[in-house]
Formats: C-alpha cells, sequence, structure tokens
C-alpha cells in the first residue's frame, strides 16, 4: 500500500480505465529520489490487468546513446515488425542493432516505433511504462502524440482548424532555446553537440515552411 498518494494513485487509475475505454493518457511522476516515483509506476503495472504492458528502466550512462531503452521497451512487440512499412521496419532494425545498419532519423524511427506500439495494442490496451527521471522531459512530446492519436482515432472529422493546431503545437514543441521548456531545452542541447539532429532539425523546418496556413506565410 502506497501512504499518501492517493491522489497520484487515483490519477492512475483514471488513465487505466480511459485506456480500457479506448482513450489515450499520458503520465508523468516528477519528484525527488526516495519518494515513491517507482512505486506507483508498479502500482501502475499492477492496475493493468487485461492490458499488455512494454516496460524499460532508463540507465544514466547511457542517457546519451542513441535509441537507448528502445530495445527493451519494445522487446515483446518485434514479432510485428514484418506489418511495418519496409522502410520503417529497415529503419527500426538498424536502429535497435536487428539488421543491417542504415543512414536514418529519429522522426523515421519514430513514426516505426508508434507503428510498433500501435498493432500491439490491437488485441489490448497498451501501458508503457519507462522508469527514469532524464526521459522526463519527454512528456511534452508525448501529450502530443496522445492528441493526434485521439483526433485520428476519434468519430469526430479531423478539419483544418484541427490540422493547424496539431502543426502550430510541432512548431512550438520543436523551437530549440535554452529559455524554453524541458523538451526544447533537451533538442537545444541535442542541437548543439550533434550535427545529425542540426540536419533533421533543418528538414523539420522545411517540412513546417510548407504546411504553414496560408495566412501566416504573408
Amino acid at each position: 500500500m502506497l501512504l499518501g498518494r492517493d491522489r497520484e494513485m487515483a490519477a492512475v487509475e483514471r488513465a487505466l480505465a480511459d485506456a480500457r475505454l479506448g482513450r489515450s493518457a499520458a503520465l508523468v511522476i516528477r519528484g525527488e529520489a526516495g519518494i515513491g516515483k517507482t512505486s506507483l509506476l508498479r502500482f501502475a503495472v499492477e492496475g493493468a490487468v487485461e492490458m499488455r504492458v512494454l516496460a524499460a528502466r532508463g540507465v544514466q550512462f547511457e542517457a546519451d546513446v542513441p535509441f537507448s531503452g528502445l530495445d527493451e521497451l519494445l522487446r515483446p512487440t518485434l514479432s510485428l515488425l514484418e506489418r511495418l512499412p519496409a522502410t520503417h521496419a529497415r529503419a527500426l532494425r538498424s536502429s535497435l542493432g536487428l539488421g543491417e545498419r542504415v543512414e536514418t532519423d529519429r522522426l523515421l524511427v519514430g513514426a516505426a516505433t508508434l507503428g510498433l506500439i500501435s498493432g500491439y495494442a490491437e488485441q489490448a490496451p497498451v501501458l508503457v511504462v519507462v522508469d527514469d527521471a532524464q526521459f522526463s522531459w519527454l512528456h511534452n512530446i508525448s501529450e502530443f502524440v496522445v492528441r493526434l492519436d485521439e483526433a485520428l482515432t476519434g468519430k469526430a472529422p479531423v478539419g483544418p482548424s484541427d490540422s493547424d493546431t496539431a502543426f502550430d503545437l510541432a512548431r512550438k514543441m520543436f523551437t530549440p532555446t535554452e529559455s524554453g521548456d524541458a523538451f526544447q531545452k533537451q533538442y537545444f542541447a541535442a542541437i548543439q553537440r550533434d550535427p545529425a539532429v542540426v540536419m533533421e532539425h533543418a528538414e523539420l523546418a522545411r517540412l513546417f515552411s510548407q504546411t504553414l496556413p496560408k495566412e501566416n506565410k504573408e
């Protein structure tokens, strides 16, 4: 039993209940070391009855290793690789060290990962658990993916205003700055140390410039 964590436990239970109803949710558990973050994650896993669980634990010395922890997270889903588009499957195999080394980018690997998890969720709702504070900066992108998933799988039609809102969120999120939120700061730091990220950011900027609403291009 977790003492003094009724509010947090209730939030976890609501997220699990939503998942069982087909609604996505994202939670980040923040706090100092030793306050019981891992215990709350364990509570979530124990409560994921009739759900499929994907879990990984971050290792600090691997923080700068590309795709570290992804192999552990996706291991139960790898039998579904053949169902992905060929370019996605090849990129993911390369990143996980499961196939021929090919030049790829993180966005393609991210799309492949999302496709693999989506396929894994066809038989039952999926709980994804990543246990380490070094990944808490990913909360923004997790929320963005959840919002996209809700828009694409919802019953309401997706209109121009929905797509404009999604791209506005993406543009803001992928604006590297030392004074922004946690994700923007991490993105800024990655650009400073990794030429590959610089190239990927240039491609993102090109994509965003092509998708700007006409009234904003003037």
